[in-house]
């Protein structure tokens, strides 16, 4: 099953942002991912910026245990999912399931209608530079994979024309 995610954060956002894509890869090993962008706060009370990224996994999971999966990364990098008030707080992680499909279907992104969904989709930046933290500056999708031996992400860039296709063969989902 594919998952479509969006991650986002405003605490910290570049840290946090390469902090959620390692945890993803020792999770989900492969990713597809659209870049970090710059957006700005949507029904929530901060005046910091977010760093948005939409991305792509395959896992042979319910949509429960994939939930439970993201939730622990959330709580692990700082979120407090107890708080009456969490979904208006700033925030380190918010990774949201947006779609999921037995097919890879990109078009399912475009279904959201949130501003930051549609902002990351455009690749119109401003995006958000992840090379201090050792990741490649990218500005187009790429595909993203955890290289075990050294215990680092790698960035591998694509165009987004044939992304669709690359994700497809390198996830093997079935």
């Amino acid at each position: 099953m594919y998952f479509y995610l969006s991650l986002g954060s405003n605490i910290e956002p570049e840290k946090s942002a390469a902090e959620m894509l390692l945890k993803l890869c020792q999770r989900f090993e492969h990713l597809a991912l659209v870049p970090f962008c710059y957006t700005k706060p949507e029904a929530i009370e901060s005046e910091q910026d977010f760093a948005n990224a939409l991305v792509v996994i395959c896992a042979q999971m319910s949509s429960a245990q994939v939930k439970a999966a993201l939730v622990e990364i959330e709580t692990q990098m700082g979120r407090d999912r107890a708080h009456p008030r969490r979904s208006f707080l700033s925030r380190s992680a918010d990774i949201d399931i947006l779609a999921e499909s037995a097919q890879l279907d990109l078009n399912l992104f475009k279904q959201a209608e949130e501003i930051y969904v549609q902002s990351c989709l455009s690749l119109s930046g401003p995006f958000v530079d992840l090379s201090f933290y050792g990741l490649t500056p990218h500005q187009r999708a790429a595909s993203v994979h955890l290289d075990a031996a050294a215990g680092q992400v790698v960035i591998v860039e694509d165009e987004l024309q044939g992304f669709e296709d690359w994700a497809e063969a390198t996830f093997a989902c079935n």
